[in-house]
């Protein structure tokens, strides 16, 4: 078969803290090698059984809708329903939320991107997909809040309004420092704190503020922690008026405390790279 050109929806999952999750099971439960593989195969188990689920209703062609790869810390996926992908993801951080609820279990908090656009398919070459939009879900995959999925422009805009109802518009910088949008929705519903960094005070953070003399420096900690215009600190602001608008915004609650909490790390590291 000749290469083809068609439109998917590619889902791309990271698992965060991996390897204290080896250790976890291979040496808190003297199960050596045999645990890394314990552990791989609950991992395909979910996936495979959430991408089952996904696609149970609707005419799918398997030939472009399949699971690509599905490895001890990450997956992907792809679709040619966008809604398909959007249920795939929910279905499989339901059924990763079951199993963080069980007791002596380390917790699984995943980074998740989705986007959609033209690829270049071939089956007979090993890497079967090419094209930009992989570029895009890994930037979006990356810079995912933990226990949240990242989606581009046409992903969105693809869904039925009542799933675009959960999502929100954020910023976030990618790997070249580049500051980048996404739809965001939070999918894992009680994300373990054991899988996120250890939690900032606010004492901590206005100690490493002082270490910073400069309207300029201030305002880029607003671009870089993803801050909105809406409530970044104005240009005529004092210093310490523009420090604490950035950390009553970092602190606020209004979307839950895991998307809290990755903001103050988030703070928190912002600063110690400027300092």
């Amino acid at each position: 078969m000749s290469s083809i050109k068609v439109k998917l929806t590619v889902v791309l999952l990271d698992r965060k803290n991996s390897s204290q999750d080896i250790q976890d099971i291979s040496v808190k439960y003297d199960l050596g090698e045999d645990g890394v593989q314990i552990r791989n195969a609950q991992l395909e188990e979910i996936v495979t059984s959430a991408f089952q689920e996904s696609i149970k209703h609707g005419e799918i062609n398997p030939q472009f809708t399949e699971i690509e790869s599905c490895r001890g810390d990450d997956a992907r996926l792809t679709f040619q329903s966008v809604e398909n992908a959007y249920q795939f993801v929910k279905i499989f951080c339901q059924r990763v939320d079951t199993r963080n609820q069980k007791p002596d279990i380390y917790q699984w908090s995943f980074r998740i991107g989705a986007a959609t656009g033209n690829v270049i398919y071939n089956p007979t070459y090993k890497n079967k997909i090419s094209g930009i939009v992989l570029q895009t879900v890994q930037e979006l995959q990356t810079g995912a809040f933990p226990g949240w999925l990242f989606v581009d422009d046409e992903t969105y805009n693809a869904l039925p309004e009542d799933i675009k109802n959960n999502f929100s518009k954020e910023s976030f910088e990618n790997k070249h420092k580049q500051m980048r949008d996404a739809w965001c929705c939070q999918m894992l519903s009680n994300t373990s704190l054991s899988t996120i960094e250890a939690i900032p005070t606010i004492e901590e953070i206005y100690n490493l503020f002082t270490k910073l003399t400069q309207q300029a420096q201030i305002t880029r900690v607003a671009q870089l922690i993803g801050m909105p215009n809406d409530f970044r600190p104005s240009n005529y602001a004092t210093l310490y008026e523009a420090k604490t608008a950035i950390v009553n915004w970092a602190e606020g609650n209004e979307k839950g405390e895991e998307y809290r909490l990755t903001r103050l790390n988030k703070l928190r590291n912002t600063l110690h790279n400027l300092i």
